[in-house]
C-alpha cells in the first residue's frame, strides 16, 4: 500500500521538475532596442498598430518567473510529503518488525501509533485534504487490529462524504484500493459489534480484495452463525454476483446444511435461483418433497423460475393492497400477455402499459398451473407485482 504513495509522489516530483527545468532552459527573452522599442534588436519602425512590445514582454518575463516559482513552491511541498510518507512506512515497518517471530504486530505499541495517527487523519478531513487523509489512512489500517477500531468510523465517515457533496475530492478509484483489506473485512464481518454499515460494506468488498474463492468461504461460514438478517441477505446477494454457477452453488448448498433455521434455508433456496448448474438443479429437485411444505413449495418456484414451461414476466412478489392481490395474481405467475400484447421481453411489458390508456380496464394473461387465465386490471403504471422476464433453456 505503501509503495503505491511512494510511487506516484515521485512521480508527481519528477514532472515538477521538469517543468521547472523546462522553464529554465528558456531565452532571457527577446532583446528590445530602448530606442525604437522593437524586439529584433534593429533600429526599422514596428508596423503599424502594434504598439510597444516592451510592456508584453515584461508582462510575459514576470508570468514566467511566478509559474517557475509556483512550480519550485509544488516541488518543495510534494518532496515533503514524499518524505514524511517515507516516514510514516518505516514507523509502519518498525512496528512490524517489534513483533513476534511470525511479523505479528506488537499490540501496545500497534494501539500508540494508531491513537497517534488518528488526530491527524481528522485534521486532515477537517481542513479537506483527502489524499493526505486516506494516505494517513491507509497506514492506520496496516496497523492491523490495533488501527481497524479507529480506521472503520474513518472510512465510513469519507464514504458517506463521496456519496454526499463529496467536498473531500476523493473518487472512488483512490478510495477503495486505500480501504480495500481482506484481513480489515474479515475482522468485521467475523465481529457482530462492528458497525453494521461497515459489516456490510465488507460483505460487498471482500470479493474483490480476496477473489470470488476466499469471499465464498468466508459467506458459508459465516452464514451458519450470523444473526443479522440484513448482514445474511448482503451476504446471499453478494454470492449471486460471484462468477462460477457451479463453484457458487457448492456453496450455497454447503451453507444449507450448516443453516440452523428454516428462515435461513429459505434464503438460501431463493439465491439459487442464479444458478444454472446440475449440481444445484439436482439439489433442488430433492427438496420439492421435503417435508417442510413451504421449503417444498420455494424449491418447485426456483425451478420455475430458471426454467420456465413458457416465455414471459416471472412474478416474484405480489405486494400487498395492490391492484394484483385483489385480482388474485400469484406468486410464481407468468404473465405471457398485456392487453392482447404478448410478452417476449421486460421493453414489451413497458411499452404495453405505456399504451394503454390510463385508468381503463385491462385483460392480462398468465401462465398459471399449465393453464392460461385471463385476469381483469385497471391500467395504471404499476399493477403491483415484482419479477423479472425469463425464457425456458
Amino acid at each position: 500500500m505503501a509503495s503505491k504513495m511512494t510511487v506516484f509522489l515521485g512521480g508527481s516530483v519528477l514532472g515538477a521538475f521538469l517543468g521547472a527545468a523546462a522553464l529554465a532552459l528558456l531565452p532571457p527573452g527577446p532583446v528590445v532596442n530602448p530606442a525604437t522599442g522593437n524586439a529584433d534588436g534593429t533600429g526599422g519602425e514596428r508596423p503599424a498598430g502594434t504598439g510597444s512590445a516592451t510592456g508584453d514582454i515584461v508582462e510575459l518575463r514576470s508570468a514566467l518567473a511566478r509559474e517557475r516559482e509556483a512550480r519550485e513552491a509544488t516541488v518543495a511541498q510534494l518532496t515533503a510529503a514524499r518524505e514524511e510518507s517515507a516516514r510514516y512506512q518505516q514507523e509502519i515497518a518498525a512496528l512490524r518488525g517489534s513483533g513476534d517471530a511470525t511479523g505479528a504486530h506488537d499490540p501496545a505499541a500497534a494501539a500508540r501509533r494508531s491513537a497517534e495517527l488518528d488526530p491527524r487523519i481528522r485534521e486532515a478531513l477537517g481542513r479537506k485534504d483527502g489524499r493526505a487523509a486516506l494516505d494517513l489512512l491507509r497506514q492506520m489500517i496496516a496497523l492491523g487490529e490495533p488501527g481497524y477500531a479507529g480506521a472503520i468510523p474513518l472510512i465510513l465517515q469519507i464514504n458517506e462524504d463521496m456519496e454526499g457533496a463529496n467536498t473531500l475530492g476523493i473518487s472512488m478509484h483512490d478510495f477503495y484500493p486505500a480501504v480495500g483489506d481482506t484481513d480489515l473485512y474479515l475482522f468485521a464481518l467475523h465481529d457482530p459489534s462492528v458497525d453494521a454499515r461497515f459489516r456490510e460494506f465488507a460483505v460487498w468488498g471482500l470479493p474483490w480484495v480476496s477473489g470470488g474463492a476466499k469471499a465464498l468461504e468466508t459467506y458459508t461460514s459465516l452464514l451458519a452463525t450470523e444473526s443479522d438478517p440484513e448482514i445474511v441477505d448482503s451476504i446471499l446477494s453478494s454470492m449471486a454476483h460471484i462468477p462460477g454457477d457451479e463453484t457458487k452453488s457448492r456453496a450455497l448448498i454447503d451453507a444449507y446444511g450448516r443453516a440452523g433455521t428454516g428462515e435461513l434455508r429459505h434464503r438460501i433456496v431463493r439465491s439459487l435461483r442464479n444458478t444454472e448448474d446440475a449440481e444445484s438443479e439436482t439439489f433442488l429437485q430433492s427438496l420439492t418433497q421435503d417435508p417442510d411444505a413451504d421449503l417444498a413449495r420455494e424449491a418447485r418456484f426456483t425451478l420455475t423460475y430458471r426454467n420456465p414451461p413458457v416465455q414471459g414476466f416471472v412474478t416474484t412478489r405480489v405486494f400487498p393492497n395492490t391492484q394484483a392481490a385483489a385480482a388474485g395474481l400469484q406468486r410464481g405467475d407468468i404473465l405471457v400477455a398485456y392487453n392482447g400484447t404478448p410478452l417476449d421481453s421486460t421493453e414489451a411489458l413497458n411499452q404495453a402499459k405505456q399504451a394503454s390508456t390510463p385508468g381503463s380496464v385491462i385483460r392480462v394473461t398468465v401462465y398459471r398451473d399449465s393453464a392460461y387465465l385471463n385476469i381483469e386490471v385497471e391500467a395504471t403504471e404499476s399493477i403491483g407485482i415484482d419479477g423479472a422476464y425469463r425464457e425456458p433453456k
